[in-house]
């Protein structure tokens, strides 16, 4: 079953904390609200559950008689059972003794804030199988988190608040690859952010632009019109770490290839990030092996046009 949430607000004083938040979520799924701290999440949780009252809103083929708020006397959730115990040890057994608890009650739609803060990555693991599982049991259930891998472990549709707006929905995947704005690229993971003018008209086939820092002409994916924003004001331009391609030889200009050197490089576990200067435009590339490339060599660097987002 289809269910919906329109329209949503709340305020506390003068102050809007939820502002028309609208989405909808089918039965036996699973959903993260992703945001960083003050971004609403909470409160909404709160208020699927009938534990706030919305100043307005409607909710569609559900009530908070269905919802099961995991909830053990603060604001967290189940922060408070997901950390270490009294004596330093982890508390994962226990953590997930409690998550068994909360998704196994007779309620049908489980809300759960930060349910994984704090959590190792081997219990953080076993809790998002546990909230997979709970789903073929007929079970919905909507959690908060600050990070946005905890909603790529978990989650089959994330919704991103960003100061009690709702600024996009879809799968996790379609959100990293396709962020709508630069506040959504940011919260969702590294992204190199490029201000720059668009140079072509709004009815060429691949938009193309000069970049304020360093003065480079890239071109951009494409993209509808209404996403171009007038010619004569600057844009963000946007492209991930892991979508710079450092290469040692030129290509072609289209390929949007431009001269770079490195000014550090950063081990970052299964990868590595390497930080380049290039004429005053700053970028950062994630590699998985650095070979043969030292702090002040020179690189060419290749960003796909495909790759480029154009961020409102």
């Amino acid at each position: 079953m289809e269910r919906r949430i329109s329209n949503l607000s709340k305020r506390f004083g003068n102050q809007w904390v939820l502002r028309d938040v609208e989405f909808d979520f089918a039965s036996g799924t699973v959903i993260c609200v992703s945001g960083t701290a003050g971004s609403g999440k909470s409160t909404l949780l709160r208020l699927i559950a009938g534990k706030e009252k919305a100043n307005s809103g409607e909710f569609t083929h559900f009530s908070s008689e269905d919802v099961y708020l995991a909830d053990q006397g603060n604001s967290r959730g189940l922060f408070s059972l997901f950390g270490t115990l009294g004596d330093g040890r982890t508390a994962g057994s226990d953590a997930l003794s409690q998550l068994e608890s909360s998704l196994t009650g007779p309620k049908e739609t489980i809300l759960l804030d930060e349910p994984f803060a704090g959590l190792d990555r081997e219990t953080r693991s076993l809790s998002a199988s546990k909230i997979r599982e709970a789903t073929k049991r007929g079970k919905t259930v909507i959690f908060a988190a600050a990070d946005f891998k905890h909603a790529c472990e978990a989650a089959e549709k994330v919704i991103i608040l960003d100061r009690g707006t709702v600024m996009q929905t879809g799968t996790p995947h379609e959100v990293y690859e396709n962020p709508v704005s630069a506040a959504v690229a940011v919260l969702t993971g590294m992204m190199n952010l490029i201000e720059a003018r668009r140079l072509t008209s709004s009815n060429a086939d691949i938009p193309e632009f000069h970049t304020i820092n360093g003065g480079h002409r890239i071109f951009s994916q494409a993209v509808p019109k209404y996403r171009l924003g007038a010619i004569n004001q600057n844009m963000m331009l946007g492209i991930r770490p892991e979508d710079v391609v450092i290469a040692m030889n030129a290509s072609f200009p289209e390929d949007n290839v431009i001269r770079a050197t490195v000014t550090e490089v950063r081990f970052d576990g299964e990868t590595s990030l390497v930080d380049l200067d290039a004429s005053g435009l700053l970028l950062t590339a994630r590699v998985f092996k650095v070979v043969g490339l030292n702090i002040g060599d020179e690189c060419m660097l290749g960003l796909p046009p495909h790759r480029v987002a154009i961020l409102n």
